[in-house]
C-alpha cells in the first residue's frame, strides 16, 4: 500500500510539474499578447468584476470538491449528492449575479460592467459540474488526464478565442468570451473521464457528512479569496482603474511561480494525504520534502523577478506597463513567504484541523484590509507593502500549525527552506551585478536584450548553485531530476551528472 502510494504520488506530481511548466508557459506568452493588444484600463474593468465573481464561486459548490477528496469512506451516493448540491448551487448563483449586475454601478459608477458581470455568471451554470469531477480525478490522482484537459482548453478557450478576438478589437470581451469556452470545454471533459454520476441525488445523512469538511473549507476559501482581493477593491475604489490594471498584472506575474508550483504541489499533497490522514510521520517526511523541493524552485525565480522587475514589464510588456515596476517588485517578496505557506494547507486539511487554520485566515484577511486601506495613501506599492506584512504573519501562523501537527522543530522547517534560500540570494548577486555593469557599460542596450541576457544568467547561476550545495541542503528532487534525465544520456556523461548532482 505504502508502494503503491508513494508511486502514485510521485506520478502525480511529475503530471502535475508537466502542467505547471506548460500552462505557465502558455498563460505567460498569451498573457503578454493579450497585454499589447489591451489597455491597462480595460484589465483593470476586469479585476473590478473577477473580485465579486470569484467570490461568488466560493458559494458555488460549499466545498463539495474538497470534500469528496478528504472523505475516506467515498460512496456513490456521496458523490451523487455533491454533483447535484454543485450543479444546483451554481445555477442560483448565475441568476443572482444576473438580476443583481446593476447594484455594481453604484459601486464604481461605470455602466460598462454591468454587461461583463452578466456575461461572466454564465460560467457558474459549468462550474457545479467542473467541481467535483475534477476533484474525483484529483482524489484518484489522475493527473495526466487533468493535464491534457486543462493546457488544451486553456489554449483554444483563453489562447486561440482570446487573441483572435482581441485582434479583432473586442477589448476586454475577448478574455471575457474566451474564458467562458475554455470553462465550457474543460467542464464536458472533465465530466465525461471522471465517470460523473448522470442522474441527480441529494441525500441529508450525505449531505451532513459533506458539508461538516467542506463547509469549513469554504469558510478557508471565503476568507483567502476576500484577503486576496480586498486590495484589488482597494485600489479600484480609491484610485483608478489603471491603477488597478497595472497593479493586477504585476499581482498575476508574482503569482506564476506561486499558483504553477506551490498550489499544484499541494493538490497533490491533499489528496496523498487524505489516504494517510492517520500516519502522522508518513505526511512528516512529505511534508519537509515539499518545503525543500519548492522553496528550491520558487525562490530563485522570485527573487530574480524582483531584481528584474523593470526589464520584465518593460522589455516584455512595453511602456505603458511601466508603472507595475515597483510594486512587482515587492509582491515578489510577499511571494517568497506565500509559496510555503500553500504547503501547510494540506497538512490542516487532511488532518481534520481545517478550522484552525480558518481561524488564521481570519486574521490575515482582518490585517490585509486594514494594510490596503492604509498602504493605498502611498499608491498601489503602499498596497504591495500591506501584502508582504500580512503575508509574514499567515506564514509563521501556518507553519505554526503544521509544525506541532507533524511534530517538525522550527530549526528543521527553516532547514528545509535554507537551499532555495541560498540559490536565491546566487541568482540576487549574478543579476545585481549584471545591472550595475550595464547601466554603466552598456546603457543602450533595451530592456528586452537586458532581460534575454540576465534570464540567461540567472539560470546559469541556478545550475551552477544547485552542482556545488552538498545533498544535506538541497535535497533529494536535483538528483531525482538528473537521474531521470541520465537515462536518455551515454553512460560516460550519465555518471558524471549523477555525480554533480546527487553525489
Amino acid at each position: 500500500m505504502a508502494d503503491t502510494l508513494s508511486k502514485r504520488t510521485i506520478k502525480g506530481l511529475s503530471w502535475n510539474f508537466t502542467k505547471v511548466m506548460g500552462q505557465s508557459i502558455l498563460q505567460f506568452v498569451i498573457s503578454v499578447v493579450l497585454a499589447r493588444l489591451i489597455s491597462p484600463q480595460e484589465f483593470g474593468l476586469l479585476g473590478l468584476t473577477v473580485i465579486f465573481t470569484g467570490l461568488a464561486s466560493i458559494f458555488s459548490n460549499l466545498g463539495m470538491g474538497s470534500a469528496v477528496i478528504q472523505r475516506k469512506d467515498l460512496t456513490p451516493e456521496h458523490v451523487r449528492t455533491a454533483m447535484t448540491v454543485s450543479i444546483m448551487l451554481g445555477c442560483v448563483i448565475c441568476g443572482v449575479f444576473w438580476i443583481i449586475s446593476p447594484l455594481s454601478i453604484l459601486l464604481f459608477n461605470r455602466v460598462e460592467l454591468v454587461p461583463l458581470f452578466r456575461a461572466i455568471s454564465l460560467q457558474f451554470i459549468f462550474s457545479g459540474l467542473t467541481n467535483v469531477s475534477l476533484n474525483l480525478l484529483m482524489r484518484n490522482l489522475q493527473f495526466k488526464t487533468i493535464f491534457f484537459i486543462e493546457f488544451n482548453s486553456y489554449l483554444i478557450g483563453n489562447g486561440l478565442i482570446s487573441i483572435l478576438l482581441a485582434l479583432h478589437g473586442f477589448g476586454v470581451w475577448s478574455i471575457v468570451w474566451g474564458n467562458l469556452v475554455y470553462v465550457v470545454i474543460s467542464s464536458g471533459l472533465f465530466a465525461y473521464f471522471s465517470k460523473i454520476p448522470k442522474r441527480f441525488l441529494i441525500k441529508k445523512d450525505k449531505f451532513k457528512e459533506l458539508i461538516g469538511f467542506g463547509g469549513g473549507v469554504s469558510g478557508i476559501s471565503l476568507l483567502n479569496y476576500t484577503a486576496n482581493n480586498v486590495d484589488y477593491f482597494v485600489i479600484g475604489k480609491m484610485l483608478s482603474t489603471y491603477k488597478l490594471g497595472i497593479y493586477t498584472q504585476a499581482f498575476q506575474l508574482m503569482r506564476l511561480p506561486l499558483s504553477k508550483i506551490a498550489q499544484t504541489v499541494s493538490s497533490v499533497l491533499m489528496a496523498s494525504y487524505s489516504e494517510i490522514q492517520d500516519d502522522t510521520v508518513r505526511i512528516r517526511n512529505s511534508y519537509l520534502k515539499s518545503v525543500n523541493a519548492v522553496s528550491l524552485i520558487a525562490f530563485p525565480i522570485l527573487i530574480g523577478m524582483a531584481v528584474n522587475s523593470e526589464y520584465i514589464m518593460l522589455g516584455i510588456y512595453g511602456d505603458k506597463w511601466a508603472g507595475s515596476i515597483e510594486s512587482l517588485r515587492i509582491l515578489c517578496i510577499a511571494g517568497l513567504f506565500k509559496v510555503i505557506l500553500n504547503l501547510a494547507g494540506p497538512v490542516a486539511q487532511a488532518t481534520g484541523n481545517v478550522y484552525k487554520e480558518l481561524f488564521r485566515q481570519f486574521v490575515y484577511a482582518v490585517l490585509l484590509t486594514i494594510g490596503s486601506i492604509v498602504g493605498v495613501r502611498f499608491g498601489i506599492e503602499g498596497v504591495a507593502a500591506a501584502v508582504v506584512i500580512a503575508s509574514i504573519w499567515l506564514y509563521v501562523s501556518m507553519a505554526q500549525v503544521a509544525l506541532k501537527i507533524l511534530n517538525i522543530k522550527w530549526i528543521e522547517f527553516f532547514k528545509a527552506q535554507s537551499a532555495g534560500f541560498l540559490v536565491g540570494s546566487c541568482v540576487f548577486i549574478a543579476c545585481s551585478l549584471f545591472i550595475l555593469t550595464t547601466n554603466i557599460i552598456f546603457p543602450f542596450l533595451t530592456p528586452l536584450v537586458k532581460l534575454f541576457v540576465v534570464v540567461f544568467i540567472s539560470a546559469i547561476t541556478f545550475f551552477l548553485s544547485i552542482i556545488f550545495l552538498p545533498k544535506s541542503v538541497k535535497g533529494e528532487l536535483p538528483g531525482q531530476i538528473a537521474g531521470k534525465i541520465a537515462q536518455y544520456l551515454p553512460d560516460g556523461l550519465s555518471s558524471k551528472m549523477s555525480k554533480f548532482f546527487v553525489d
